[in-house]
């Protein structure tokens, strides 16, 4: 049986730093856990004013969360 943990906590409130193109900020926090037959996924992001080469995007969000039933 092989255990899955995977946590990310991320506060970034500037993306200038990884690309020059890029800018805008994204904050939340992404888990993985379980057994890699059954993984269980905890989501939650969130980012504003996100440019990249042209492309825009004001708001954004993303909220997961997901457990396999084991039978």
């Amino acid at each position: 049986m092989t255990i899955l943990i995977f946590v990310l906590d991320v506060d970034a409130p500037n993306l200038r730093g990884l690309w020059s193109d890029l800018s805008g900020n994204v904050k939340g926090h992404a888990a993985i856990s379980g057994q890699f037959t059954s993984p269980n996924l905890d989501l939650d992001l969130t980012s504003s004013n996100l440019h990249l080469q042209g492309f825009q995007l004001s708001k954004a969000s993303a909220k997961r969360e997901y457990q396999k039933a084991i039978l």
